[in-house]
C-alpha cells in the first residue's frame, strides 16, 4: 500500500501560488467578506507555528478550534498541524456543557475560539480545575481578559518555526462525533488518512488551480475540513458562506465554477426553480420541452461559469439530482463518514444511475457483507483513509473495525454489476439531517431521561414532508400520571417537558414539533440485555 504524505507536506507548496487568493470568508462582526492570499496564509501559519512552539506546544498536543469559518480558523488549523499538534474542530452551535464534555473526551490542552465562545468558557466556574489537561484560551477577537492570549499577537511572532518531524501515521485531527452521554467518540484521523483521501478523491472529482470553489459545509464537519484542505492542495480559490439568500449574487460576483454544499441547499434551489417554472404557462412549457435551454439560463444567472455541483454529508433526493442533470447542470454526490476521512464513493456529474452514490474511490476496498436474498447487506470498507480508531475507546473501535481491518459502516446497500453503490438504509442508529448534521439518538435519550413522566423512550429518525427529522417514541410513566388523563393531554404535557429538557442540547439536536412525539401503548420489546429492539419500531415513525 502506498504511503501518503503528511497534510503539511501535501499542501506545503501553497507559497508557489504566490499572491493568488486562497480564501474569501465572511468578515466577523461586520458585513461583507475578507480575503487572504496563499502567500499570507503560508506566512501567518508559519508565524503561528513558531508562537505555539515558544509557548511549549508539543507534537501530539490537542488544540480545539471553535467558531464559524474565518481566516483565523484556517490559519489556526494549518499552524497547529505545522507544529505536529492535533487539531480538534468543534461545532460552535453546541452548548457550553457539551463543549466541556468534548474537552474531556479529547484531552484538549489549548482552545482557539471566537471571542463570544472565549467569554462563555471563561464564565464557567472551575472549568480549568475540572479539566486537568486544559491550560490556555486564545481568542480570535479582541477581548478584555488578561488570562486570554490574543490570536493576532501570536501572529506577530517573527522567529522561524523549529523543524518538526511528522510521520504520515501521526495523528492530525480529532473529530468529535458525540459527547452528551459520557461515552464521547473522538475519531482519530492521521495525516495519511486525510492526504490519501484527498489524493484519491481528486482523481474522481476534477478541481484545478483555475477553479473558484464556493462551499457551505462548515469546517467543524469532516466534509468541510476536506474541502478546505483539498482546495488549498489544488491552489483554487475557496469561498465560504452560510448566507443562502445571497448565494446567486456570490456565484455571479466571484465567477464560481464549483458549488459544494449539503442536500438542504440543493433541495431548496430545485424546489424554488420548479415553483418559478410551473407558475408561468410559457416557462412551464419551456421547462418541459427545452430543459437544456432553461438550464443554460440558470447557469447564466449564476455567473455563467458553473461547471458542476458537489453534494455531501447526507442523502440527496434522486429526483433533485435527475432534475438538475436534465437541465444540463452537473451534480456529483459523494458518500462517506467521519471515520473514513470521509469520502468512500463518488459519482460522475451526468451519469444516469440516479439514486447511486457512485463507485469506490481508487485504492479503497468496498464490499457488501451478510447479503440477504436481494444482495443487500452492510457496506464494509478497507483502505488508507480508514480512521486509526476512537480516541481512548478501544471497545467502540473494535465494534466497528474487525481484525482484518474492515470498517463496518452500519449502512445497508448493494453493488450493481458495474460496481456502483446503492444505499438502502442504515443499520446504525445515527440520524443524518438534511443539513448534513449527525444526531446520535443516545445523546437525546440521555438528556430526556430526566423527565419523570417518561417510563421508556426511543429516539429515532422519521420523515415529515419528505425531510428526515428527529422522532421521540415514548411509553409514559403511568405510575405518576393521574388515572383517566386523556392521551392528548399526556402527550402535550410530555412535549412541554421535552422542549424544556432539550434546551440543554444544541439547536439541531432538538425535536422540532409535537408531531414528532409518538406515544406508544405498551412498553418496548427488549433483548435479553434489556436493550430496546430498535428495528421493530422503525415503521412507527
Amino acid at each position: 500500500m502506498a504511503v501518503y504524505p503528511t497534510v503539511v507536506d501535501l499542501i506545503g507548496n501553497i507559497s508557489n501560488h504566490g499572491k493568488n487568493i486562497a480564501l474569501k470568508v465572511p468578515r466577523m462582526g461586520q458585513s461583507g467578506y475578507e480575503e487572504a492570499g496563499y502567500h499570507e496564509l503560508n506566512t501567518w501559519s508559519k508565524a503561528l507555528c513558531a508562537a505555539l512552539q515558544q509557548n511549549d506546544i508539543q507534537p501530539g498536543d490537542k488544540i480545539a478550534l471553535i467558531g464559524k469559518p474565518r481566516l483565523e480558523w484556517a490559519i489556526g488549523f494549518y499552524g497547529i498541524l505545522r507544529t505536529g499538534a492535533v487539531a480538534v474542530p468543534m461545532d460552535p452551535t453546541l452548548t457550553p456543557g457539551e463543549i466541556e464534555r468534548l474537552f474531556v473526551a479529547a484531552d484538549v490542552k489549548w482552545v482557539m475560539a471566537s471571542g463570544d465562545w472565549i467569554e462563555k468558557l471563561s464564565a464557567m466556574d472551575g472549568l480549568m480545575d475540572r479539566i486537568e489537561t486544559l491550560e490556555k484560551f486564545v481568542s480570535f477577537d479582541a477581548i478584555n481578559n488578561p488570562d486570554v492570549l490574543a490570536f493576532g499577537q501570536l501572529l506577530s511572532e517573527t522567529a522561524e518555526p523549529q523543524p518538526v518531524e511528522r510521520k504520515p501515521s501521526d495523528l492530525a485531527l480529532l473529530m468529535c462525533t458525540s459527547g452528551t452521554t459520557g461515552d464521547a467518540k473522538a475519531v482519530m484521523l492521521s495525516h495519511e488518512n486525510l492526504s490519501s483521501n484527498i489524493h484519491n478523491a481528486m482523481q474522481v472529482i476534477d478541481i484545478t488551480n483555475q477553479d473558484v470553489l464556493l462551499e457551505i459545509a462548515p469546517w467543524n464537519h469532516i466534509f468541510g475540513v476536506l474541502v478546505l484542505i483539498a482546495g488549498i492542495f489544488t491552489g483554487c480559490r475557496i469561498i465560504y458562506t452560510d448566507d443562502y439568500k445571497r448565494l446567486p449574487a456570490l456565484l455571479t460576483e466571484n465567477g464560481v465554477t464549483i458549488l459544494v454544499g449539503v442536500p438542504k441547499l440543493f433541495h431548496g434551489m430545485f424546489d424554488k426553480l420548479e415553483q418559478t417554472m410551473t407558475a408561468n404557462p410559457i416557462k412551464n412549457l419551456m421547462y418541459k420541452t427545452l430543459p437544456k435551454m432553461v438550464g443554460k439560463k440558470v447557469i447564466e444567472r449564476f455567473g455563467g461559469k458553473l461547471r458542476f455541483m458537489v453534494s455531501g454529508s447526507a442523502p440527496l433526493d434522486p429526483k433533485v439530482m435527475e432534475g438538475l442533470r436534465r437541465l444540463g447542470i452537473g451534480v456529483i454526490e459523494g458518500y462517506g463518514m467521519t471515520e473514513t476521512s470521509p469520502v468512500l464513493t463518488a459519482c460522475t456529474a451526468f451519469n444516469a444511475k440516479y439514486g447511486s452514490v457512485g463507485t469506490p474511490i481508487p485504492t479503497l476496498e468496498l464490499k457488501i457483507a451478510d447479503k440477504d436474498e436481494e444482495n443487500i447487506g452492510e457496506v464494509v470498507v478497507r483502505g488508507p483513509n480508514i480512521m486509526q480508531g476512537y480516541y481512548k475507546n478501544d471497545l467502540r473501535t473494535k465494534e466497528v473495525i474487525d481484525d482484518d481491518g474492515w470498517l463496518h459502516t452500519g449502512d445497508l446497500g448493494y453493488l450493481d454489476n458495474e460496481n456502483w453503490l446503492f444505499l438502502k438504509g442504515r443499520k446504525k442508529n445515527v440520524i443524518v439531517l438534511e443539513s448534513g448534521k449527525n444526531v446520535y439518538p443516545e445523546e437525546i435519550e440521555f438528556q430526556l431521561a430526566n423527565i419523570p413522566e417518561i417510563d421508556e423512550m426511543m429516539v429515532t429518525s422519521g420523515e415529515r414532508k419528505g425531510v428526515e427529522v428527529i422522532k421521540v417514541l415514548v411509553y409514559p410513566n403511568y405510575e405518576i400520571i393521574k388515572e383517566g388523563t386523556p392521551k392528548d393531554e399526556i402527550r402535550a404535557n410530555i412535549w412541554a417537558s421535552v422542549k424544556q429538557e432539550s434546551q440543554q442540547l444544541a439547536q439541531f439536536k432538538r425535536p422540532k414539533s409535537e408531531q414528532d412525539l409518538i406515544i406508544v401503548d405498551t412498553p418496548f420489546e427488549k433483548t435479553s440485555t434489556l436493550d430496546i429492539k430498535r428495528y421493530l419500531y422503525s415503521e412507527a415513525t
